[in-house]
């Protein structure tokens, strides 16, 4: 049966329509697995992929006894996953936001006619996520799952600063505000907010709210998850700070929903590069102070 796609741009929410139900999928970038699957080899080998694959195949529901070695590579097969969760998408879809143009019969999207996303099944980014960890433990699988968000977060910074031309940290996490804001929803990744404060000493404390944000999907336990998102926001801020001030910063996601919490929060505090660690006792009155103030997803 033909599935369609419908978005809640209000809650930033893509959810695909099958058999009179609902589940939640989300927009990524082209090529965006590959990345994780060199970290996993550049970090314990190609034997570690293998031993990754054959968790993701197991948690997928998929025979994961075969012999891996003779399956296409790990990108090729979890985009098979994908292509057989979706394909075919229904050509009636009504409801496609202006910003995309659809390749039908695919799952790609493109935003502009520039940049090029797939429409990919949120399930499975999260069992991709619990792979790593039955591998590699859960220290193991973040520290990868870290590295290359924050680079991704790196990468969107030289683009940005060419459209946006910022002078500083405090001008560019309020121009993140309205970007993230407009973007976000459009690729099911939920809705934020970014509140930038500057300290006595000059130093930006960024306090992100996020409602909906897709790693928390269907998960629950007793420490923060959103270790994409907040790394990805991390890398981007990292970079503006270097770059306009000669400073780094600190992150931590102090409230998440899969603990309980009503919304995700992350905090991102500049410091001087030859800061060691932060201390986060004095960071935590600051972003409590703005985590009293109403703030509301934009729209």
């Amino acid at each position: 049966m033909e599935k369609k796609l419908e978005w809640d741009r209000k809650a930033g929410i893509i959810n695909v329509l099958h058999d009179g139900k609902k589940e939640r999928v989300i927009m990524m970038r082209e090529g965006y697995m590959a990345p994780f699957i060199d970290e996993i080899e550049k970090t314990g080998g190609k034997h570690s992929v293998q031993l990754v694959l054959r968790a993701f195949l197991k948690r997928i529901g998929a025979d994961h006894t075969i012999d891996i070695s003779q399956l296409p590579s790990f990108t090729q097969m979890y985009e098979m996953v994908n292509d057989g969760y979706f394909l075919p998408l229904s050509e009636e879809m009504e409801n496609i936001p202006k910003e995309f143009t659809w390749e039908k019969g695919t799952r790609k999207f493109s935003i502009f006619g520039d940049t090029h996303f797939f429409v990919t099944n949120l399930t499975t980014i999260i069992q991709f996520k619990e792979a790593m960890e039955d591998v590699m433990s859960e220290r193991g699988a973040r520290a990868i799952l870290r590295n290359v968000s924050k680079m991704a977060g790196k990468a969107v910074w030289e683009r940005a600063q060419k459209d946006y031309n910022w002078k500083d940290m405090r001008e560019a996490i309020a121009s993140l505000d309205g970007i993230s804001s407009y973007f976000m929803p459009l690729y099911g990744w939920g809705t934020c907010r970014w509140i930038p404060e500057v300290d006595q000493n000059g130093y930006t404390l960024s306090y992100a709210r996020f409602w909906n944000a897709y790693e928390t999907y269907n998960t629950t336990g007793s420490n923060p998850v959103c270790v994409l998102q907040l790394s990805y926001f991390e890398g981007i801020a990292e970079m503006i700070s270097r770059n306009l001030s000669g400073n780094s910063v600190e992150s931590r996601e102090v409230k998440c929903v899969s603990k309980g919490d009503p919304f995700c929060a992350y905090v991102i505090k500049e410091k001087d590069k030859t800061e060691k660690s932060l201390d986060w006792k004095i960071v935590d009155e600051e972003w409590k102070k703005i985590d009293l103030m109403d703030i509301a997803p934009v729209g």
